[in-house]
Parts: C-alpha cells; structure tokens; sequence
C-alpha cells in the first residue's frame, strides 16, 4: 500500500465506506477465481471500482486490503494460465481441422 492510500492516523470512526468497498472487490476476486476454476466461461464481469471519495484507507483495514491484493495476483495469474491453456487448445484444434484426412485421428487426453 502507498502511504497516501494508507493513512494510519485516520480516525477509526470515520465513515470512509471502505469496508463496502473491500467486500465488494472480494466478491470480484471471488467471481475471477470461480471463472478460472470454471474454464473462463463466457461472463463478461463489471470492472470494480470503488466509489468514489472514499478516502485514505484506515490502518486497520490494511490487513484485509493486502489480502484482497494478494488473492487478486492469483487469480489474475490463474486466469492468465486458463487463457494461455484455451489458446494451446484451439491450435491443436487448428492444426486438425486445416489437414483434413480422411483417417482416423486418435488424441491423447489423458497425457
């Protein structure tokens, strides 16, 4: 967290909105890791942005932010790795559509 997102001398109290904001990016990090483990189905998810002044980050949301942060790069990577798979897929898939013989094509799926 940069020190101007993070402001440990905010007062607890303040009504910032930021715990709305944090469950509402761990819904999207949830969604992300649910679309991966599913094969990237074809949902086109809202980006999420938080609303707008919300203000410095209180110190003891950190915590929780951080986490947030770190599930989000796994599922970012994961979802890299899902679409580098899809695209391995579809040019074997090329591949046997472009040749056209009139033999029988037998694919290993089990490795």
């Amino acid at each position: 967290m940069s020190a101007d997102v993070l402001a440990a001398d905010a007062p607890a109290d303040a009504p910032t909105g930021w715990p709305a904001a944090l469950d509402a990016l761990e819904a999207h990090v949830e969604q992300a890791q649910a679309l991966a483990a599913d094969g990237l189905a074809a949902v086109d998810p809202a980006p999420w942005r938080p609303e707008p002044g919300l203000g410095p980050l209180p110190a003891e949301l950190a915590p929780r932010a951080r986490r947030l942060l770190d599930a989000q790069a796994s599922a970012a990577q994961r979802v890299a790795e899902a679409a580098a798979m899809s695209r391995r897929h579809l040019d074997v898939v090329s591949v046997l559509r472009t040749h056209g013989s009139q033999a029988p094509v037998y694919l290993d799926v089990e490795g």
